[in-house]
């Protein structure tokens, strides 16, 4: 009798605290109610109550990378793919309109993206050629933009703007990007063009990367750029609390990184990589982040182009992702902000590994045109310093913020590679400019007066090295010679020309 009150008194405890927990959460109430109700009749027992909750957990659980790709991506055999490859251009080169061009552009698109080893037997079956004409004979530029498209993801590369290759490079450096920027201004006016049209490739690396983005990909002008990166610097670089100090040990980041990737969505928006080179007029945009979960580190490149078929690349990429995605992974600097994860790869600061990327940046040049000489490489720094202070050091020690930052500058130098490719490279193709700064300004500086005195420093930098920046304008204003365009004519006719 005292047990059977005893379990009584339990049932209604329990039954009780149910019922108050339903009344706090309005959501699942009534599924509460309900499993009070069934408690006091007897019908469920306690343990099968946590049992249930279990099992709901253990559903609740994402699946692994891996079964969520194979379930993305439909199970078809190799055969099924090539016949599918050849049935999509043939019916595209057997289109009677426009609009029936454009969907069948799509679905090649949709099918190269989806299948990537389909380039290889659209290649072997005329793929390139039969787009090429097929963009010879259509007005429609919607048509035409798609078409583009679909050549890009075969690895089909336009020829260059000039008689060689012309790369520009953009180190790493937070907000010192301006130092960057200044120096692309001035290259602006001595040319009168903007930056996307003077260079066949941009290649960055953190805040070097966003630049690529806004004036490369999506074809802002200096002056607005500059807007951008000053907005988004003071409103991600909030002023140093016991929050982020909080922040860092828990996600390790000093800053909001929700906030960050708001911003960055906000101003890049969520075109994919791919999508901006169906632009003629957008040139080929590399950025480069470290991938950090694959034993060792690995530089790993978004690309808004493919390499050229059978043209292998050292570095690890992808062209299938949005604008913001490639910037944020590129710009994850450690103890800023945190890592950002793409499928199963975790990417942080591409700085860590390749501060300066002209290196990476020749290297995608060849892949892209391999018979084609360098014609100039603009290589841009975020600043440098000498430090002239000849004080002993304190023997306080260093906060947290400071020991971070003297750990990405130490692992940031940028004039390693650039004395090496001083020595490979000619000095009438190669310029390197790099300002010295009267002070190294922290990479989330966000003070008026901080931006003023880099300004004033690049500014009077560029006046001394005025010589250097007439003559790489010199090299960008020239004109494409008729027996370059002769040649690049021959082998578009070629490709077009070429049977299966």
């Amino acid at each position: 009798m005292m047990q059977m009150t005893t379990y009584t008194s339990y049932v209604e405890y329990i039954s009780k605290q149910v019922r108050c927990l339903a009344s706090q959460l309005s959501d699942e109430a009534e599924e509460l109610v309900k499993v009070a109700n069934e408690i006091e009749q007897g019908q469920r027992s306690y343990f099968n109550i946590f049992r249930s909750k279990a099992a709901l957990k253990e559903a609740e659980k994402p699946s692994p990378y891996w079964k969520q790709r194979l379930s993305n991506r439909a199970l078809v055999s190799q055969n099924g793919v090539m016949s599918r490859t050849k049935h999509l251009i043939q019916k595209l080169c057997e289109a009677p309109t426009n609009s029936v061009k454009l969907r069948r552009g799509e679905e090649l698109c949709h099918h190269l993206l989806q299948f990537p080893e389909a380039r290889s037997v659209a290649i072997k079956n005329g793929g390139e050629g039969k787009l090429c004409r097929i963009i010879q004979l259509t007005r429609d530029e919607e048509v035409v933009l798609v078409l583009r498209k679909c050549l890009l993801l075969l690895g089909h590369s336009h020829p260059t703007r000039g008689n060689g290759i012309r790369i520009l490079s953009i180190d790493g450096g937070g907000l010192r990007g301006l130092v960057a920027l200044e120096a692309l201004k001035r290259m602006e006016e001595k040319t009168g063009k903007r930056t996307y049209e003077l260079f066949d490739l941009i290649c960055g690396v953190s805040v070097g990367s966003i630049l690529a983005i806004l004036l490369g990909a999506l074809k802002k002008s200096t002056e607005e750029a500059e807007r951008i990166l000053k907005g988004v610097g003071r409103e991600v670089f909030q002023p140093w609390s016991w929050k982020s100090t909080g922040s860092v040990l828990w996600n390790h980041s000093l800053y909001n990184t929700k906030v960050w990737d708001q911003l960055l969505q906000r101003e890049l928006g969520d075109v994919n990589l791919i999508d901006t080179a169906a632009d003629p007029f957008v040139p080929k945009v590399a950025l480069v982040s470290a991938v950090v979960n694959m034993g060792k580190l690995k530089s790993f490149v978004f690309r808004n182009y493919m390499p050229p078929h059978r043209a292998q690349s050292r570095y690890m990429g992808s062209c299938s992702v949005r604008l913001w995605e490639a910037c944020r992974a590129s710009a994850a600097a450690p103890g800023y902000f945190e890592e950002f994860t793409l499928g199963d790869l975790i990417h942080q600061d591409g700085g860590i590994l390749m501060n300066n990327p002209c290196g990476i940046a020749l290297h995608e040049a060849r892949l892209l045109w391999p018979n084609s000489p360098l014609e100039c490489v603009v290589s841009l720094g975020t600043g440098k310093s000498q430090s002239h202070d000849n004080t002993l050091p304190s023997p306080s020690p260093t906060s947290i913020k400071r020991k971070l930052l003297l750990v990405l500058d130490s692992a940031a130098d940028t004039e390693g590679v650039h004395v090496m490719l001083q020595d490979l490279i000619p000095g009438h193709i190669y310029f390197r400019l790099n300002p010295y700064l009267r002070e190294l300004v922290d990479l989330d500086e966000t003070s008026e007066e901080k931006f003023l005195q880099m300004q004033e420093d690049t500014i009077m930098y560029l006046r001394r090295n005025d010589h250097l920046l007439e003559r790489a304008a010199a090299i960008l204003l020239r004109e494409k010679s008729v027996s370059t365009r002769l040649h690049d004519w021959l082998l578009l006719q070629r490709l077009i020309l070429t049977k299966t």
